[in-house]
């Protein structure tokens, strides 16, 4: 995870030459799709929810650092994931018109918030690593 290599100081690791693009899409709007299958899906249908927003590895690191005002982090590649795709796209058209859903958040908001809450949720984020969290669910 490039955020937290970068808190830790940790080299970024790149599968392949960070050409994979993705469709990427804020949490909530996502969330908010799946409580909307949930509520008004029609049973045994696919509905997939997209966030408008293709973007390489590559891209996502370079603003990544840019937004965490970070330019010492040593990129390192390594060998590609076998079967990787190049490109996930997402058509989210079904969801539009038979859910009337769509992304509300601008990529560039949604990655603001997306670093603030991880800046502010370290210790959680230790907690998964070190899976500390798993004692909190034990009876």
């Amino acid at each position: 995870m490039v955020i937290d290599s970068v808190f830790n100081n940790i080299d970024i690791c790149i599968h392949g030459h960070g050409e994979h693009v993705r469709d990427w899409i804020f949490v909530e709007d996502h969330v908010e799709g799946i409580d909307l299958v949930l509520h008004k899906g029609l049973m045994g249908n696919i509905y997939n929810f997209g966030g408008n927003s293709e973007k390489t590895t590559l891209e996502i690191i370079d603003l990544l650092l840019e937004k965490l005002e970070d330019k010492k982090h040593k990129l390192v590649n390594v060998n590609d994931r076998k079967g990787n795709d190049l490109r996930y796209s997402i058509d989210f058209s079904k969801a539009s018109r038979e859910l009337g859903w769509k992304p509300k958040h601008k990529f560039e908001k949604g990655i603001e918030e997306t670093i603030e809450w991880y800046k502010k949720n370290k210790k959680w984020l230790e907690d998964i690593k070190t899976g500390e969290y798993q004692k909190k669910y034990k009876g």
